[in-house]
């Protein structure tokens, strides 16, 4: 018999659902209830030393004893070494003179000139939010370039990694797959915050509400999966900054 309150009784044939809000209450006959919460996304906590190899934190509805990941079903970001070789989608950043960080360079190896090449025939400047792509370049091994123009240097702004995150994440599809963003600038890496607002940007762009349409099955032309590594210089130091970020792109 459901009572008639804001609360349910709980046990093995009716267990904790996605609709209930985790904290227990006591009623005044002894029973313990949850608060009912009409299908709003359910109160989650970090659970500590669960995560995979790419840094993204395990979580748990409070009330649950099994840990789930909560990441976006299109997009997974995570962070590995600028030493890491370019595989799948190489994701690169470049300033109006076309140049590149060291670490960057040193990726793309003879692809440099590819770029040069292909940059001159779509005339592509390295304005901000550009972006040139060039598939299956030569002298990489790479399947795919993507090069994101930042514009002039001294007139970045903070806010402007996250939409180069955005713009990133706007060029990924169905086929991307594997993908590897270089998170440097022609003077340098980037520091941890711009790196952690890259990350963001990509998530937030990938993020689609669509629980009440048709879903696609996985090998249906336009189901975008793909999993993005952001390449940094401390990979230990960008998961732990990103981990607060990662609650509010959630």
């Amino acid at each position: 018999h459901e009572p008639a309150s804001p609360t349910r009784r709980i046990g093995p044939a009716r267990p904790l659902c996605c609709g209930c809000d985790g904290a227990g209450i006591h009623r005044h006959d002894g029973r313990v209830g949850l608060h009912r919460n009409a299908g709003r996304v359910p109160r989650v906590e970090d659970v500590p030393g669960v995560a995979d190899d790419q840094g993204v934190i395990g979580r748990r509805v409070i009330g649950q004893d099994k840990a789930v990941k909560v990441v976006s079903d299109a997009v997974k970001v995570g962070f590995v070494a600028f030493s890491t070789a370019p595989r799948g989608v190489l994701v690169a950043f470049c300033d109006e003179q076309l140049k590149f960080g060291d670490q960057t360079r040193k990726a793309l190896g003879k692809a440099t000139y590819t770029v040069k090449r292909a940059a001159a025939a779509n005339e592509f400047k390295g304005k901000s939010g550009s972006t040139l792509d060039i598939p299956a370049p030569d002298g990489i091994k790479a399947e795919r370039l993507i090069v994101v123009g930042v514009g002039k240097a001294a007139d970045i702004k903070e806010k402007d990694f996250l939409k180069f995150g955005g713009v990133t994440a706007g060029k990924l599809n169905a086929a991307s797959g594997s993908v590897i963003v270089i998170a440097e600038l022609p003077d340098g890496a980037m520091q941890l915050d711009s790196a952690v607002a890259i990350a963001s940007g990509i998530r937030l762009r990938a993020y689609k509400f669509d629980r009440y349409k048709t879903k696609k099955k996985d090998d249906e032309k336009g189901v975008l999966r793909a999993d993005v590594s952001i390449a940094v210089a401390d990979v230990a130091a960008a998961r732990k900054a990103f981990a607060p970020a990662s609650h509010v792109v959630d």
